[in-house]
């Protein structure tokens, strides 16, 4: 907390305050705890740690992308520069679950990204449990992490017919270079035929566990025509499997029944 502290000036300024409640509930902190620690140690003299870090924030960000949020949130506090490199990760992992409620601190932390357009590299996100809270912050957090310019998204909703994936905003973005659909329901969209859709920066698309028939297959893989590597795992919902037009494509791997 000390360094964090020295990060915000010692005080609890309204710029900061998304950072501060998005670091008290990361660390376990309540704010009125933080509050009243800042204080009683404000008028204190701190002394300065003399120490520097050996590791470049690149090399930092790789080692906290290692844990989960909470984790790498603590860690954070061991210097400035571990604390920039916290904030200003290229790679996020989120699972919603109803039971740790942590809902509210991943929105916290995308509206962060959102208002500092913090790139994004890989983004994944998956739910264990789905309602009307969770259907909007979902597509939030896709949107923030489209438009801040995201690479490789992986997502998995875990069966839930009733949220409708934005297929066609997904395939839309110019970013997108790796696609990973996890245990998602496919079969109730509006087939991609409806509309024109050219994703040319798709080169790996990963289809695990996913329902969908073959109005939806084909025209997703003749949607993005520059794919490279295509990895399709026990999915369900198809009477066959054909891929036509796809002349980069270099690499298929297939399953359609568990051994």
């Amino acid at each position: 907390m000390l360094e964090f502290a020295e990060r915000v000036g010692w005080k609890l300024q309204k710029r900061d305050k998304v950072l501060i409640s998005e670091f008290c509930r990361a660390i376990g902190v309540e704010k009125r705890v933080f509050k009243a620690w800042l204080h009683n140690n404000n008028n204190n003299k701190r002394k300065k740690f003399a120490k520097s870090d050996i590791l470049p924030e690149c090399l930092i960000q790789k080692v906290l992308c290692l844990f989960s949020v909470k984790e790498a949130a603590k860690m954070s506090i061991l210097s400035k520069t571990w604390l920039h490199a916290w904030s200003t990760l290229s790679t996020l992992k989120f699972t919603f679950d109803y039971h740790k409620g942590n809902m509210r601190m991943v929105d916290d932390i995308m509206e962060r990204y959102k208002d500092g357009k913090i790139p994004i590299e890989k983004f994944e996100l998956s739910n264990s449990f789905f309602n009307s809270e969770v259907r909007h912050l979902i597509d939030k957090c896709l949107d923030i992490a489209l438009q801040n310019g995201v690479k490789d998204l992986v997502f998995g909703a875990y069966r839930f017919p009733l949220y409708h994936m934005p297929v066609f905003k997904i395939l839309a973005a110019k970013s997108l270079r790796e696609l990973v659909l996890n245990e998602c329901d496919l079969m109730h969209h509006v087939s991609l035929s409806s509309g024109v859709m050219k994703c040319k920066s798709l080169r790996n698309l990963s289809l695990n566990e996913v329902n969908l028939d073959e109005n939806m297959l084909q025209p997703l893989l003749n949607s993005c025509p520059l794919i490279v590597t295509f990895n399709f795992k026990y999915c369900s919902g198809l009477e066959k499997i054909e891929l036509l037009n796809l002349r980069k494509i270099k690499s298929v791997s297939i399953r359609t029944h568990r051994q």
